[in-house]
C-alpha cells in the first residue's frame, strides 16, 4: 500500500469522559491505527461538542461517511444542549458507543435501534473500581478495526487492503510442518503433554537406538529375497532373527514400550501429531501403517513376517522398524479379530512370526490415531475396552473451528507452505479473503484448509496477480 491522504477518521468525541477513560480509549485506538496511521491513510481526531476548545481547531461538527465515531452513550441520551449534533451523530453508520455503568434494558435497545457496530464498558478499559477486562478491549479494538477495514476497502481497490503472507509468522529454510500445531492455546496445552511425555521416555529411546544401531546391517539383511535352500534360509535369516531377539530382549528394554494414542476429527493433524511425537523422541521420521488396507488374513504377515514355503523370508513392518516409531492410523476402525492379534502384541511386544518357532521380541514406539468416539465404540461392542486402555498417553487434537484465536497465524504457514510447495510468486492475501477464510466452518478441518489456500494460490496465479483476493476462495 502507497502513501496516501487520510482517507478514514477515527472522531473521538470527548465530552463526558474523564481523563482516565480518554486516556485508555486514546491508547487502544492509537494501537490498533499505528501502522495505518504512518501510512497516512487512518487519523485520530478528538473533539468537543459542548465548549469552544478543540483539538482539531474545528468547533463545528463535520462528520464524513467515512469517519468511525466513538461517543458516550449518556452524550447522546442524558445530555440536553447540542440536540442537533446528537441527532447527527445518531444517525451516523459508524457509531460506537461507551459507557461507564452496567447495561440496561434501555441502552441495550436505543443500542439496536441506533445501528451501533458496538456498546462497550469503559470503566473496563483501565479499571474504575473494578478489575481490567482484556477481552473487552479485545473486542472494542476488533470492532474498531474492522470498521476501519471496511471503509479503507469500500474506497479502495481490494488488493491495497492486504497483509504479506508472512504477517503472523515467518517460516525459515528447515522449517517443519508441525509449526502450525503450536499457535493457539488448545493445541498449546497438548504439545506441552506430549513433550513431559516425550522426555520421560528418553532413557527407553537411548537404549533402543544404541541396541538398533548395532544391528543395522543385520535388519537390512532381511529384505524380502529368494533364497537359494532352506538350509541357507535356516543359516542365514533365523540367525539374524535370533540375533535381534536376543539383544532387544536386554534387561535395559522394558516388558512394553509405551502407547500414545492422539484423538481427533479427520483433517486435523493427527498425522502431524504423530510426527512431531516422533521427532521429539529423537527419531527422524516414522513408518506409517493403515491398519484398515491390510486383509485380516495377512495381517501377521504384513506386520511380524513369516517363511514362506517357497523360500522365501518376507518380513514384517515392525520387525524392519524394530526400536523405531510407528504410525497406526485409523487404530479406533480395525476389525475385531485384528483387535485380538494386536492386543496380544501390546501385551509384551512379541510376536510369532509364520512358521518360525519361537515368539520374537518386536520393542518399539507405537502411535495410534483414531477419529471416532472410542468410548461409545466400547459401550456398543465395536472396540475392545481392553486394547483402548493398553494405550498409556492419550493427545487430543481440536477441530480447527475450535482454534479460531489464532486462525491467523495457521494460516499464515498455510500460505508459506503452500507457495514453496508451488513455487508461487504470490506475495500477500486481502483482508477481505482473510475474513472469508475465517467465517468458514471447515469440516474436512486443516486437510480442507489446505486445499482451499492451494487453489486459492493457484486462482490468483491464473489471474497474473500476486495478491490472493476474495473471490480466489472457493469452498
Amino acid at each position: 500500500m502507497t502513501n496516501i491522504e487520510v482517507k478514514v477518521r477515527v472522531i473521538l468525541i470527548e465530552d463526558g469522559f474523564n481523563n482516565n477513560e480518554k486516556n485508555s480509549v486514546k491508547r487502544i485506538v492509537g494501537s490498533v491505527i499505528r501502522k495505518k496511521e504512518e501510512m497516512k491513510v487512518v487519523a485520530l481526531e478528538t473533539i468537543k461538542i459542548n465548549n469552544n476548545s478543540s483539538s482539531t481547531q474545528n468547533n463545528s461538527l463535520q462528520l464524513n461517511d467515512s469517519d468511525v465515531v466513538i461517543v458516550k452513550y449518556d452524550l447522546i441520551y442524558q445530555a440536553q444542549n447540542n440536540l442537533q449534533q446528537q441527532k447527527e451523530i445518531k444517525k451516523h453508520r459508524n457509531l460506537i458507543y461507551l459507557i461507564n455503568n452496567k447495561f440496561t434494558n434501555d441502552i441495550m435497545k436505543n443500542a439496536e435501534n441506533d445501528s451501533v457496530l458496538g456498546i462497550f464498558n469503559v470503566g473496563e478499559f483501565y479499571g474504575n473500581g473494578i478489575s481490567i477486562d482484556y477481552q473487552e478491549i479485545s473486542r472494542f479494538a476488533e470492532t474498531l478495526k474492522k470498521a476501519i477495514r471496511n471503509e479503507l476497502t469500500r474506497m479502495q481497490p481490494e488488493e491495497l487492503i492486504c497483509k504479506k503472507i508472512d504477517w503472523k509468522l515467518s517460516l525459515g529454510k528447515d522449517y517443519g510442518a508441525e509449526i502450525s500445531l503450536f499457535s493457539d492455546p488448545k493445541i498449546r496445552s497438548s504439545i506441552i503433554k506430549v513433550n513431559r511425555i516425550c522426555d520421560g521416555l528418553k532413557s527407553i529411546v537411548e537404549e533402543l537406538k544404541k541396541i538398533r544401531d548395532g544391528l543395522e546391517k543385520d535388519i537390512q539383511s532381511l529384505q524380502p529375497k529368494k533364497q537359494t535352500t532352506n538350509q541357507e534360509l535356516n543359516n542365514n535369516v533365523v540367525e539374524i532373527i535370533e540375533k535381534i531377539n536376543s539383544e532387544f530382549k536386554s534387561e535395559s528394554i522394558p516388558r512394553r514400550v509405551p502407547l500414545i494414542l492422539i484423538r481427533g476429527p479427520s483433517g486435523g493433524g493427527k498425522t502431524l501429531m504423530a510426527k512431531y511425537i516422533s521427532e521429539r523422541l529423537g527419531y527422524n521420521d516414522f513408518t506409517r501403517i493403515t491398519l484398515l488396507n491390510i486383509p485380516q488374513e495377512k495381517f501377521e504377515e504384513e506386520l511380524f513376517g513369516m517363511f514362506s514355503s517357497d523360500g522365501f523370508f518376507i518380513p514384517g513392518k515392525l520387525l524392519m522398524n524394530i526400536g523405531r516409531t510407528v504410525f497406526f492410523d485409523e487404530i479406533g476402525d480395525i476389525a475385531p479379530t485384528v483387535q485380538a492379534k494386536l492386543l496380544t502384541y501390546f501385551d509384551d511386544m512379541e510376536a510369532m512370526i509364520e512358521n518360525y518357532h519361537n515368539p520374537v521380541k518386536i520393542p518399539l514406539f507405537i502411535i495410534g490415531a483414531t477419529n471416532r468416539d472410542i468410548e461409545s465404540d466400547v459401550k456398543k461392542g465395536d472396540f475392545r475396552a481392553d486394547l483402548f486402555h493398553r494405550f498409556d498417553y492419550e493427545i487430543r487434537i481440536p477441530a480447527l473451528k475450535e482454534r479460531m484465536s489464532d486462525f491467523r497465524y495457521i494460516l499464515s504457514f498455510v500460505l508459506q507452505n503452500e507457495k514453496n510447495k508451488l513455487s508461487s510468486k504470490v506475495e500477500c492475501i486481502s483482508i477481505r479473503a482473510i475474513e472469508k477464510l475465517e467465517n468458514y466452518d471447515y469440516p474436512g478441518n486443516f486437510r480442507e484448509l489446505e486445499i482451499i489456500v492451494r487453489n486459492a494460490v493457484v486462482n490468483a496465479e491464473m489471474n497474473y496477480r500476486t495478491c490472493i483476493i476474495e473471490r480466489d476462495i472457493e469452498f
